[in-house]
């Protein structure tokens, strides 16, 4: 009780963990606000999300387990090289602010509080403002609908899947575009769409919206 109330000088002192724990998670989870707050697409990754607070976190006790122990960190090396990931990152965007949690963990891991802390704030910033002005993203050139439904649907040749997925609560979501963007032909999709058995929801996504699907 000593040592973890006035850091007595231990190999991994019980209050430094706690401290290092609960600093890297305030941090991540300001980077995965940022995170939602500046994507772009239809809908973002969950599993990516959780991949970087999880991954983060796991950085941040790494580092302060191997601080001290070299053969420790190539042990760590050799069973990281040994990691196969079963899905691809769709988004480099995705990998960007994986890298930027795990840099954010190393150096809260490694006791560099400051600079950890510095970082977060800047690099945010910075990504924040990218957001505001539109620098990552684009103009879609097609109408777009997001439909979901709570069946596996297919569609005829006047609609063209763009991505297709399945939703948590069991439900399907769809995004489709069409070729005809006369207000007419675009009134007649939607209304097919909402007799659609199985449909729940349409949202329709207009060319002056911008976004990345």
């Amino acid at each position: 009780m000593e040592n973890f109330l006035f850091l007595a000088e231990t190999e991994t002192n019980a209050a430094l963990i706690v401290i290092n724990l609960l600093l890297v998670t305030a941090l991540l989870l300001f980077v995965a606000w940022v995170y939602k707050r500046t994507h772009s697409a239809l809908s973002y990754s969950r599993s990516s999300l959780y991949s970087m607070l999880l991954m983060g976190t796991l950085s941040t006790v790494i580092m302060m387990v191997i601080t001290q122990n070299i053969f420790g960190a190539f042990a760590f090396f050799i069973i990281f090289t040994l990691i196969r990931f079963r899905s691809i990152m769709k988004e480099t965007r995705d990998a960007v602010f994986l890298l930027f949690a795990l840099v954010i963990a190393v150096a809260v891991g490694h006791g560099s509080y400051a600079p950890a802390i510095a970082a977060t704030a800047a690099v945010s910033l910075i990504i924040l403002a990218f957001n505001r002005w539109g620098l990552y993203r684009r103009t879609i050139q097609e109408p777009i609908f997001v439909v979901r439904s709570s069946a596996v649907l297919s569609f005829d040749n006047a609609f063209a899947v763009r991505r297709s997925s399945d939703l948590p609560d069991g439900t399907h979501k769809y995004v489709l575009a069409v070729s005809d963007t006369a207000p007419a032909a675009i009134e007649r999709a939607l209304h097919i769409l909402e007799r659609t058995a199985g449909v729940e929801r349409v949202e329709f996504i207009n060319e002056q919206e911008t976004l990345e699907y």
